[in-house]
This record gives C-alpha cells, structure tokens and sequence, in this order.
C-alpha cells in the first residue's frame, strides 16, 4: 500500500509541482485548496502526512491543524510557511504538528523530512505493537528463556565445562548477576513478584559505598580494556561518604558512559575513572557532593552533537524520545542522564572534539 501524502495549499502550482515530485518517489498524493476540502479527503483516505499551508482562504491553518489533531490523531502534520510566520509556525509545533517547512519549499528538503518523519512513525508503531503483544505468555517464555542461560552461565563458573580463569570466572559472575535481577524486574512486570502489602518487589534506594561501587566497574572494564589495547587508569578518594541511591541503576548508567567511550576512543587511547568528595560546595540540605569523572582520550565529539540527545525534553518519565537512527550507546548517555536524576544527581558532559570526553555524574552524599 502506497504512503498517501494530502497537501493543502491554496497555490495550485506550488501543489502539482510537489505533488509531481512526490509521486516520482512512490507516494499517492491527494491535494485541497481549502479547509474543508482537506477534512473531506481525510474522511474518505487514509493519510499519513498533510503538509498543511498556514495562510488559507477560509478556514485558516491554524483551525485545520486543530481538527485534525483531534479527529485525525494517526495522520501527522507539517506546516508550510513564509518566514514572516515563522513564530507561528513553532506555536503549531506546540499544538501537534511534527514539523514546519519554510516557503519556497525545496522538493529535495521535504523528500529528506518526509524520509525522517515516516522513520519516526514506524517507530512509534513498532513501540505500539510491544506494547499490544506484551502478554503474559511472551514474559513466561522470557522468563525461561533467561533461566536457561542463568543455568548455562552456572555450569561454566563451576568448572564443568573445563577451568575458567580468574577474569573470565569474575565476567561470569556479573553475567550471573545481571541475569538474576532480568528475572527479578520480568517476574515482577509479570506479576508473580509481590511483597505482603501487595506492592511490587522493587529495588529501594539504599546507603551505598560509592567508592566500592566505583571500584567495581573500573575492574570490570579494565579487564574488557586490555583486548582493545586501552589503558584504564583509577583515582578514587578513599574514604568518601556513602549515598543514598538505587546501585544496580547507577552501575548501569556508568556501564553505558564506559561503553560510549570503549566506541569513540582509539587504540593505546585512555579512559579514566575519578571519584573525590566536593566538601566547599553543598547542596540545599547542607551535603556534600560526590564527583565521578569518565574522561577518554577518544577522537571527541562537538557539544552540537549529542545536545539533541541529552536535551530533557527528549527524556520524559524515563522514556527517551528520539530518533531510531541513533546508536545504542548514544541513546545510553541519554538512559545514564535519566539514571542519575531519578537517583537526586546531576548529569554533565564536557566534548572536545579530537581530545576526548568527559562525563561528569554529581551524587549528593548521604549524612
């Protein structure tokens, strides 16, 4: 079935020529020089995407976005406009629509929009399919699955397969870990995981040896180092005041910071790990603060280009919302920013493009 494109715009020639290009790329174009007879082709079609003029005969745009935002929640909106409304146009952005283009509109630009937007919804789709699919019986074969491996796992660390080495013996431990608590959080999505107030099972942030934790994963990722030929280097202040957090989140938003800089850094590159206590600057309830500094001596990326990423308006109730091109572990430094506000922190980065970067995670310590 072909992608059905509706353009409502009251420049006729502007439309055939769109709608020219438009079809040459394989989509079914629909056109309306007014209002009411955009809404009469959205009662009769199915259409994906109305590229919607702001300056309209009659009904005026901002009235047509309005109805079909309310009727018409499935098909999406870019607004075309000359610059002097251009303001407008980033109101209607407010107000439901996906995106704006501004007037003369190249063929070439809307192709590369359109391209992006219907990316957008597919992948909206594909969360509302998980979302539909998610039953019971898909989180029962999950669980089993899981055990499985969490068996497989077992074996190995108990030498039945042959002796395993000190690091890989320590690698299978953490796997074994983390398989665990997988079965934890599925059994308690699920359902069978309930305390005897009938609350879920879930982990409670707790008073934590920041500096062991630490510890912990620079081990870890040293050991993953030495095959890539990086160095891990370690400066962590000893003693340092516990935190009140969630641990198994804060190790994973480190693991995802680690693994962002095992991708940009180079080989003989390396990656440090700093923990110290900030006592000359406290936060409102009198505490101090806990630092932890990542910084690698990778190639660098520009404060531009992950700015999108980490913006917080792409990251709402622990859901990050952006876009499918993106990399697992980019969108990891956004899951890691997520991770150390839920847990009281504060998330920085610092990039220098062709030297390196460096993430900053700041935990208030506990009293």
């Amino acid at each position: 079935m072909k992608k059905q494109i509706l353009i409502v715009d009251d420049e006729k020639i502007q439309c055939l020529t769109l709608q020219s290009r438009l079809q040459a790329e394989g989509y079914e174009v629909h056109i309306a020089e007014r209002g009411e007879e955009a809404l009469k082709t959205l009662e009769q079609n199915v259409v994906d995407v109305m590229l919607l003029n702001l300056r309209m005969p009659g009904m005026e745009g901002t009235e047509i976005l309005k109805r079909v935002t309310q009727g018409y929640p499935k098909t999406d909106v870019i607004i075309m406009t000359g610059f002097a409304d251009f303001m407008e146009a980033v109101d209607c952005l407010e107000n439901g629509a996906r995106d704006y283009l501004v007037k003369p509109i190249h063929p070439t630009e809307l192709i590369t929009r359109l391209n992006a937007l219907y990316r957008e919804r597919e992948l909206r789709q594909t969360v509302q399919q998980v979302k539909n699919n998610f039953s019971p019986l898909a989180l029962f074969s999950l669980l089993s699955t899981m055990n499985s491996i969490i068996s497989i796992i077992d074996h190995i660390i108990k030498g039945r397969s042959g002796q395993t080495s000190k690091e890989q013996a320590y690698l299978l431990s953490y796997v074994r870990n983390l398989g665990d608590k997988t079965v934890g959080m599925m059994r308690r999505l699920s359902g069978l995981s309930r305390s005897d107030d009938g609350k879920s099972d879930q982990q409670y942030h707790k008073l934590t040896d920041i500096a062991a934790l630490t510890e912990s994963v620079f081990i870890r990722y040293d050991i993953l180092a030495r095959p890539k030929g990086l160095k891990m280097k370690r400066s962590i202040s000893r003693p340092l005041p516990k935190v009140m957090c969630d641990p198994d989140s804060i190790i994973q938003a480190f693991n995802n910071i680690l693994d962002y800089s095992f991708e940009h850094s180079l080989s003989e590159g390396t990656i440090s790990i700093s923990a110290i206590e900030q006592k000359d600057a406290t936060d409102e309830k009198g505490n101090s603060r806990i630092i932890i500094s990542i910084r690698d001596s990778g190639i660098g990326v520009p404060g531009e280009g992950l700015s999108h990423v980490l913006d917080d308006k792409n990251i709402q109730d622990g859901l990050i919302n952006i876009s499918p091109d993106l990399k697992i572990t980019e969108i990891g430094l956004a899951v890691s920013k997520h991770i150390v506000k839920e847990n009281g922190g504060k998330f920085d980065v610092k990039f220098d493009a062709g030297s390196g970067n460096t993430f900053v995670v700041t935990l208030p310590a506990a009293k």
